[in-house]
């Protein structure tokens, strides 16, 4: 039990598998984590009981900028006392939009969402309506909606008359796509890039036979997205896509998702609709981030923290755990979930960063 009367076990007689998300579940975090966290400013976190840690984590990605980033919170906060949601559009849907189509390379035209689940099954269902077909070709991960679920090994509640209308393909591997890329096909749909860097040529191959089968291609840079560059991974290996969804650390951990893609395209869009796909002060937060990368070196910054953190981990670590990744999405993994969580709690030195706990 922490220090505030709660304790994981608890939880999880409140909320299926104690957390709102799988990725933050304890299942995710087996051995020494934290229980809970309770607040945080920049890159430290604090959990219940009072104990700091650095959060490499990036709270899944979603806070590039740090957690409370000063003029993020600001805007975030001026929105908040003028209103948070509305019942008609307010201006601030279309500059960010605006934003968004003067950095990332195939944006024309922009449809919000809350989350990066929410946009792929919208790109899909764009895809399929544009071009009358049904199958769809992924490679990668793209959220817990049905349409991509039922590729997962365990996918409960998806019915499996789904299946036949999604293909895998494996990253980096051009017969595996061409296996399974046909007429039937209206879309691939894959993460340009995580931790393996594309091979010469592999995201341009894919991009001509995509086209040259009649489908579109669709990159999935939720992760990518304002890490790689910021315009996202097609910007930085230049390969334009049809469509893009874009999530997380576009509004540094405000609920907000966009897919993006040629205007004719788009036009498909004007159904997928929610209520919240408008709300004000995740925009207000996402113009604010947008600004900040604009205005910064804060994307090479965060590659060149990540090729120190490479270096010094694996210069640390024994043998017994690899390390891999990219700058802006490092990796240590072992075969000993638990071992990992105790090596990732010890006081490190790595390449200048004093860390007493990282998770």
């Amino acid at each position: 039990m922490c220090n505030s009367g709660y304790s994981q076990a608890y939880a999880r007689t409140r909320t299926p598998g104690g957390s709102q998300t799988m990725s933050k579940s304890p299942s995710a975090f087996p051995g020494a984590y934290p229980g809970f966290l309770a607040h945080g400013r920049g890159a430290e976190v604090w959990d219940i009981d009072g104990i700091w840690y650095t959060d490499w984590i990036c709270g899944l990605g979603a806070n590039g900028l740090g957690m409370s980033h000063r003029g993020v919170l600001a805007a975030a906060q001026n929105q908040l006392r003028k209103g948070v949601s509305f019942s008609l559009p307010t201006i601030l849907e279309t500059r960010v939009a605006e934003q968004l189509i003067d950095c990332i390379p195939c944006a024309e035209m922009v449809r919000f969402t809350k989350t990066g689940s929410e946009a792929c099954a919208g790109a899909v269902r764009i895809a399929r309506a544009a071009t009358g077909r049904s199958t769809i070709v992924v490679c990668g991960y793209h959220g817990w909606h049905d349409w991509y679920a039922v590729t997962m090994p365990q996918h409960p509640g998806v019915p499996e008359e789904l299946s036949p209308l999604v293909r895998s393909f494996t990253y980096n591997d051009l017969a595996s796509f061409r296996a399974v890329l046909d007429r039937d096909v209206a879309a691939v749909i894959m993460e340009p890039v995580l931790h393996d860097a594309p091979q010469p040529g592999f995201l341009a191959e894919v991009a001509r036979l995509t086209a040259r089968a009649g489908a579109l291609l669709i990159f999935d840079e939720n992760v990518t997205g304002f890490r790689t560059a910021l315009g996202g991974a097609q910007s930085y290996y230049g390969v334009t896509p049809d469509l893009a969804v874009f999530g997380k650390a576009m509004s540094n951990g405000f609920p907000l998702a966009a897919i993006v893609g040629r205007a004719d395209l788009m036009r498909e869009a004007v159904f997928v609709s929610g209520t919240f796909g408008g709300e004000a002060v995740s925009l207000a937060a996402a113009l604010s981030t947008i600004e900040v990368y604009q205005e910064t070196a804060c994307i090479p910054s965060m590659h060149a923290v990540g090729h120190r953190l490479l270096a010094g981990l694996r210069r640390v670590l024994s043998p017994d755990f690899t390390v891999d990744g990219l700058p802006w999405k490092p990796r240590i993994t072992s075969h000993d979930p638990v071992r990992l969580a105790g090596a990732q709690r010890q006081p490190l030195e790595i390449a200048g960063f004093a860390l007493r706990k990282v998770y």
